[in-house]
């Protein structure tokens, strides 16, 4: 047995050495005595704050540029850690079994994306196969595979998988180093501070820009047409994740502080205000600023939270005597919501009466699990969810989110049931690591983990409404304050077991054992931040190229994509060099193929307007479609490729596959109107009704300006008027299907009495939103036209009026009020009218006539 006392100054080791010890010289723990922190501590915290400072202020690190930065970053740590290993001989990484769900996850995201033999797929993911030879068509996907050497992926969009094998190297990175590097109590509890003071930042930023009333992130990044009440990130509910998971590290300090002062004695003057009034007020603004965000499933998280965890506090006991001083907490944002924005915080939460919201994102949810049925054992692949879940969803919404708004669905989804396992595996293991620090700690760094543990439960309801775990800024933080409970677990072990026998010497073990190991380690860990960085880098030159093209064709598409030669010179060479960059990228090589297209089909007929394509062309557009359709096979289920194809396959080549593939394109992308537009107008053709009707309709919700084309199928091939009257739900659309029915040719006496009833019910419908005051500015306009072409000027006038009221700028407007004007004989009041349109636009003709006009009447 060892001896419990112990001759400290005879064991104590040199510190001057350079950090090298013989096997056999008896040291003291860390647990015994004050560690004097080295180089590698502080650089490695620098490392580590620096990435997340840098994350907020990147709007959550969601661009290719940010995340560039970010995976760096985690290189450099998980370098650094690697080689403090091979030189440090008293660091040792933490033992922890928290690893190995962490390792399960990231050899399943490889086995994903890796290629794998096309039997091997087939028999793991059967209807994976099965969607490809669909989508693809069995001869292309023989293809496909014979050119791919007989391989195949379990993910069907592997270029998305790997970005998130990226991610989730971050994590682990900053897992690990949380866990290994904060060995003592003092180490910890700054680490603790750092987090706190970041979401105290971050929350004062978003209090002052509601004070300041910014529509801007940052008062420089163009956000939404509201006050930004979000922070530095785009959406709300991540910023209220972030707050939730620093506000825990403040609870966590504040506990902490009180075990740790709970036996001191102070003076009467003292008070424990004066000891706890900073923390306290930290998490008072955390608490508020998650409030007014205006997150509704950011507030019920915490509050949720909070619950559970007072709980647990007041189950184990320990800090009866000033659990008063948390409790002061809840009411002191109470009491400031009370005195600021009680009203707009308790509308906001009153909304989750509106089933509405709700419907719609369980129809999100159950449109994620009716996908995961699908792939039921190893999912889609990660990231895949904006290019599978299309095919499983029955709203019509003009795009397709690139995520679920609940994690948990989504997870199940692109991972399967043996990665949300393993994912769930890694979740409880950390549950259990707080669970016995709770309850079984002995430190009174311990009791830490109720503060930790609530912005970790926060963050778990929260993600069953939201997606806040794929910002690099929330996971992030996420894997900090995980590595942080570890590293406790670490301390508490060390306090707990150190008086065994062999203890020390299993502490300090001979560094030359493990040097062959960590030099290994370090050349592959090398090899894969190599590919990482590569790749990073790659989707930041593309997302760069892409950004410019974008403008471009923004452009370009105000002209309807009539432009000089030189402007699709430039479209095109910024579209190849995004295509270049990231050559497995869907969306970069269909966007290529696009502006290609655009680009030779410029030449109309000018009385007809269909479009006219020179003989020499023809061979453009067969390698414009070739390419197309290796497009497609990067990713099946992506829509668009399948739509464009088509329709130059079977309207400019002449060939009847292309009917197929439109048709795949409307399933494939129900969120895209042109797809919708082109196989509702195949639909039509082929006398489909009820086909066609769908697809028509959908194709006018998503995009608007496809009416007047969807009417003229409905009245000119399908003989159904009774459905373009019903597609008519305002007065601008029943007066337009009035205007084609009378240009039908030749004239239809139906067509002409159903005219003249839609152009009465329009105009009812006009007056209608005129009195209610639900009118626009050029419903004002038109209604006045209206009434002026009917010889009632004084109504017209009136409108006229409340419509320059709202746009005082336009001349066509004044010109005919003046001009109404001049009918009901106040020409003193034209003559002003028409001065005004003078002033506006100088040189005006129309208002120059009439003031000539007015001058010579007595």
């Amino acid at each position: 047995m060892m001896s419990k006392k112990r001759n400290h100054n005879s064991k104590t080791p040199s510190l001057t050495d350079g950090g090298r010890r013989s096997s056999r010289t008896p040291v003291i723990i860390e647990s015994d005595w004050q560690v004097q922190e080295s180089h590698w501590d502080w650089s490695v915290l620098a490392l580590l704050t620096g990435l997340l400072v840098f994350m907020p202020i990147a709007l959550g690190a969601v661009e290719a540029w940010s995340e560039l930065v970010v995976v760096l970053g985690a290189a450099v740590l998980s370098l650094t850690l690697c080689l403090r290993l091979l030189l440090d001989s008293n660091f040792r990484l933490t033992g922890s079994w928290t690893y190995l769900p962490l390792g399960l996850i990231l050899g399943l995201i490889l086995f994903q994306f890796a290629p794998l033999p096309t039997g091997l797929v087939g028999w793991l993911s059967p209807n994976n196969v099965e969607l490809r030879e669909e989508l693809l068509g069995a001869e292309a996907a023989e293809a496909g595979l014979a050119k791919a050497g007989q391989t195949g992926t379990l993910s069907l969009y592997p270029y998305a998988t790997a970005h998130d094998l990226r991610m989730a190297l971050v994590f682990v990175t900053l897992f690990v180093t949380s866990a290994s590097v904060f060995r003592t109590s003092r180490q910890i509890k700054r680490m603790l501070l750092i987090v706190f003071v970041l979401g105290c930042v971050e929350a004062s930023v978003g209090l002052l820009q509601i004070l300041t009333f910014s529509e801007q992130v940052l008062w420089m990044y163009d956000g939404r047409a509201r006050v930004v009440t979000s922070g530095s990130f785009i959406n709300y509910s991540h910023f209220c994740q972030f707050l939730n998971l620093s506000l825990g590290a403040g609870i966590a300090l504040l506990v902490v502080r009180m075990t740790e002062e709970k036996r001191e004695k102070h003076s009467p003057s003292q008070k424990a205000w004066d000891r706890y009034h900073r923390l306290l007020v930290g998490v008072v603004l955390c608490a508020v600023a998650v409030l007014i965000s205006m997150s509704r499933n950011g507030a019920i998280s915490l509050f949720v939270a909070s619950a559970v965890v007072g709980v647990l506090l007041y189950s184990r006991g320990r800090l009866s005597t000033r659990g008063w001083l948390l409790g002061m907490a809840p009411w002191c944002v109470l009491c400031i919501l009370f005195l600021t924005c009680f009203d707009t915080v308790y509308e906001r939460l009153a909304t989750l009466e509106d089933s509405r919201h709700l419907d719609q994102r369980l129809e999100m949810t159950t449109g994620t699990l009716r996908a995961w049925q699908d792939f039921p054992v190893w999912g889609a692949g990660l990231k895949t969810h904006e290019y599978v879940f299309p095919l499983y969803d029955t709203e019509v919404n003009t795009s397709v989110a690139e995520h679920a708004d609940n994690d948990w669905a989504q997870l199940l989804e692109e991972f399967g049931l043996i990665g949300t396992v393993a994912v769930l595996t890694f979740v409880v293991s950390i549950f259990c690591v707080a669970w016995k620090l709770m309850f079984r700690g002995r430190s009174k760094l311990s009791t830490a983990a109720f503060g930790l543990i609530v912005g970790l439960i926060a963050t778990a309801i929260h993600s069953l409404s939201d997606f806040g775990q794929h910002v690099p800024a929330v996971f992030s933080l996420t894997a900090v304050v995980s590595g942080l409970l570890v590293a406790i677990a670490r301390y508490e072990k060390r306090k707990t077991v150190s008086s065994r026998p062999g203890y020390l010497e299993r502490q300090f073990e001979n560094p030359a054992r493990r040097r062959p190991a960590v030099g290994a380690a370090l050349v592959g860990l090398g090899l894969v931040w190599w590919w990482v960085g590569t790749h990073s880098l790659s989707s930041h030159r593309g997302e760069s190229w892409r950004a410019v093209a974008d403008t471009l064709a923004g452009r370009l598409q105000k002209y309807d994509w009539q432009a000089e030669d030189q402007d699709f010179v430039d479209l095109l060479a910024a579209a190849e060099h995004a295509a270049e960059a990231e050559p497995k990228n869907v969306r970069h090589g269909y966007l290529l193929n696009y502006y290609r297209w655009r680009s030779i089909s410029r030449t109309l007929d000018t009385e007809t307007g269909q479009l006219l394509l020179h003989p020499d062309v023809v061979p453009f557009v067969a390698q414009i479609v070739d390419e197309l359709a290796q497009v497609r096979s990067l990713c099946p289920t992506y829509g668009p490729p399948f739509g464009l194809e088509g329709e130059l396959r079977l309207l400019v080549l002449k060939e009847p596959e292309g009917e197929r593939l439109i048709r795949l394109a409307a399933k494939l992308s129900p969120f895209h109107a042109p797809s919708c537009l082109l196989a509702g107008q195949l639909a039509a053709q082929k006398g489909s009704v009820e086909e066609a009707s769908a697809l028509l309709d959908r194709a006018v919700q998503l995009d608007p300006r496809h009416f007047g084309t969807v009417v003229q199928a409905y009245l000119f091939q399908l003989q159904r008027p009774d459905l373009a009257e019903a597609l008519a739900d305002d007065h601008g659309k029943l007066t337009q299907l009035a205007q084609l029915l009378d240009e039908s040719d030749p004239p239809i006496d139906e067509y002409t009495r159903l005219a003249e009833r839609l152009r009465a019910t329009a105009l009812k419908r006009l007056r209608e939103r005129v009195e209610i005051g639900e009118a626009s500015v050029d419903d004002l306009a038109h209604l006045a036209g209206v009434e002026a072409r009917d010889e009632n000027y004084k109504a017209a006038i009136g409108l006229y009026r409340r419509a320059l009221v709202l746009n005082y700028d336009k001349n066509s407007w004044r010109m005919a009020l003046a001009r109404a004007l001049v009918k009901v004989g106040e020409t003193d009041q034209a003559m002003r009218e028409a001065r005004i349109c003078l002033r506006l636009h100088p040189g005006s003709q129309a208002a120059t006539q009439l003031i000539g006009e007015l001058s010579v009447l007595p």
